[in-house]
């Protein structure tokens, strides 16, 4: 498998409009992805896990010209990892309790 990459990857989206006007329309759409746990490393001994996100918008079109829309990233506010790194210690310090002799 890749670094960095998730092995299973789904997005999805629903949206529904009408009109209000014979000059304006509106539409709702909710969006959301699920990926599955990634190794930031090339070895297996790291991973993050997989998360779900979705996200909300609420739009209005004036005759294909203007547009308004807000638009909700995160809509249940979850807290999820999107990407990590760990270095290890290449020179540490003499006093450091990782010195072999210790």
């Amino acid at each position: 498998m890749l670094t960095r990459a998730s092995e299973q990857t789904v997005n999805l989206y629903a949206q529904y409009d009408g009109r209000l006007t014979p000059e304006w329309t509106w539409f709702t759409r909710l969006d959301g992805r699920y990926q599955s746990k990634q190794y930031p490393r090339s070895l297996d001994l790291q991973w993050y896990p997989g998360y779900a996100i979705a996200n909300g918008r609420l739009g209005f079109t004036r005759s294909d010209k203007l547009d308004v829309e807000l638009w909700v990233k995160n809509l249940f506010d979850k807290l999820y990892i999107e990407t990590a790194e760990e270095t290890p210690l290449l020179e540490p310090n003499p006093d450091s309790a990782l010195r072999p002799d210790r």
